[in-house]
């Protein structure tokens, strides 16, 4: 048994593990190919909403300070949303274009 606490064998320090990056790349490309699969006019609001959120950290950098207020006003959007069915929240979202429509004109 090492009791030194000195490294014996093993990867060097900062040798990236070839595993774990194998993974990583296998991963990537199934989601990749989930991705690609998707048909966005099959999903609900509900799920196309779902999704946005989910993705959207992933594409867009926050600034520290609007993490909170955002991670708070996501779960209130969440929450009444939730409340609602698809086709109550897509007539209201139509509603909504309808109103900005005749604004514009």
């Amino acid at each position: 048994m090492n009791t030194t606490g000195k490294k014996y064998g093993g990867r060097k320090k900062g040798t990236p593990n070839k595993v774990g990056i194998q993974v990583k790349q296998k991963l990537a490309l199934i989601l990749n190919e989930t991705i690609n699969a998707i048909d966005i006019n099959e999903l609900s609001i509900n799920q196309q909403l779902k999704l946005l959120q989910l993705g959207i950290p992933y594409v867009v950098s926050k600034a520290p300070l609007e993490i909170e207020s955002t991670n708070v006003l996501e779960i209130d959007i969440l929450k009444q949303l939730n409340n609602h069915t698809d086709k109550q929240i897509e007539d209201a979202i139509d509603n909504q274009s309808q109103r900005s429509c005749h604004r514009k004109l």
